[in-house]
């Protein structure tokens, strides 16, 4: 009993009729009549009742019938799902983030991007501190990674697709003694505390913030969230050290930004993913991006 047992009984049982139902499955009708009876035999039953002038299902095989043509609609539907699949059509993609680059904006423009050539793809979105991004990229628990990829070493397994270039800036209350001077310089921040997002690339505890500022600031406080470190730092509880981007999208009153002077170098936001994995999905979403970022 096979795919083609169900396709030939559910033809006669719609049409009722083993003439036509042959006709329309392109087969002889004696042919027809034997693969019925062979299904019969295999279930251990009558599906029809067969008289000279009709043909009617039996109370089994109006049963049998709901059934075999469920399973039918099943198949096809996975041989059309399978094929979307393989094609890149479907499917769901797992991007992690880090915190910084959900303020940014990138990652929603991608996003919106990739839906409009892909409206069924599904997003699974992760935010975690880049190290654990890449671990994830590189175990396969992640599709992709996005994530400040300025102050870590090269991963062969990985490759980096740049997205934007930040800068460095120093954010401070409008009223802190250093908001009147510009440029600044990593030695005129030495004597003072700052506020960190814990966890984030940019917290005092990872070497993101120690290969800008070349040496251990002092923190004065971890704050769950940016939203928070640039509440505390508007009130003077410290001064931080932020992504440019942030600037542009989280002013708040009270706040001033500041570069560094003698910290030009530029920080690149950039997509990690296994180069070797070769999936169709992962492909077309990488052509997206490509596209997107020139």
């Amino acid at each position: 009993m096979d795919l083609r047992h169900f396709r030939y009984f559910v033809m006669v049982a719609e049409t009722l009729h083993f003439g036509r139902a042959a006709r329309q499955l392109h087969i002889a009708q004696p042919a027809l009549s034997i693969q019925i009876k062979d299904l019969e035999e295999a279930l251990g039953g009558q599906l029809f009742h067969r008289t000279s002038r009709k043909v009617e299902l039996t109370e089994g095989g109006k049963l049998f019938y709901q059934e075999a043509k469920a399973a039918l609609n099943a198949y096809e539907l996975a041989v059309k799902v399978g094929r979307s699949a393989l094609k890149g059509e479907l499917g769901v993609l797992r991007i992690g983030y880090s915190a910084s680059v959900a303020y940014a904006g990138i990652l929603g423009r991608i996003m919106h991007h990739f839906r409009q050539i892909r409206p069924k793809v599904e997003f699974e979105l992760q935010e975690q501190d880049p190290y654990r991004l890449m671990e994830g990229v590189q175990n396969q628990s992640l599709d992709f990674g996005i994530y400040p990829a300025f102050s870590f070493e090269a991963v062969p397994q990985l490759s980096l697709l740049r997205l934007e270039t930040w800068a460095v800036r120093v954010v401070m209350s409008a009223s802190h003694p250093l908001a009147a001077k510009t440029p600044l310089t990593r030695q005129m921040l030495q004597q003072e505390g700052f506020v960190v997002y814990a966890g984030s690339e940019f917290d005092q505890g990872t070497s993101g913030i120690r290969h800008i500022l070349a040496y251990e600031p002092e923190v004065t406080y971890k704050a769950s969230d940016m939203m928070m470190v640039l509440s505390l730092v508007s009130a003077g509880v410290g001064i931080s050290v932020v992504p440019s981007a942030i600037e542009h999208c989280l002013k708040q009153p009270g706040l001033v930004f500041r570069p560094l002077a003698d910290f030009t170098e530029e920080i690149d936001i950039s997509l990690a993913y296994c180069h070797d994995r070769e999936e169709p999905l992962m492909a077309q979403f990488i052509d997206c991006v490509r596209e997107i970022v020139g």
